[in-house]
């Protein structure tokens, strides 16, 4: 079910895609995520979801988020993560 609904994903995103899906082994999860529990762990997969052409639904995203308690940021560039 997942490889197909990645693979959908992929097809219904089109000319707007900002990169394809791609399936990970547990050496990948556990590459990319150390201390990761692996547990039941059998892979995963990583596909990208980024994107809308409706700027106020963003918004009400973030101002949702926002009052949820996320830590919410504009024009920020990411350098790393933990």
């Amino acid at each position: 079910m997942m490889r197909l609904g990645v693979w959908l994903y992929d097809l219904l995103s089109g000319k707007y895609s900002i990169g394809r899906h791609r399936f990970l082994s547990i050496d990948d999860i556990t590459a990319l995520a150390p201390g990761i529990h692996q547990d039941g762990l059998l892979g995963g997969v990583e596909y990208y979801d980024a994107q809308m052409d409706d700027a106020r639904l963003c918004l009400e995203n973030v101002l949702m988020a926002d009052k949820r308690g996320a830590t919410v940021a504009n024009y920020v560039e990411v350098k790393n993560f933990i």
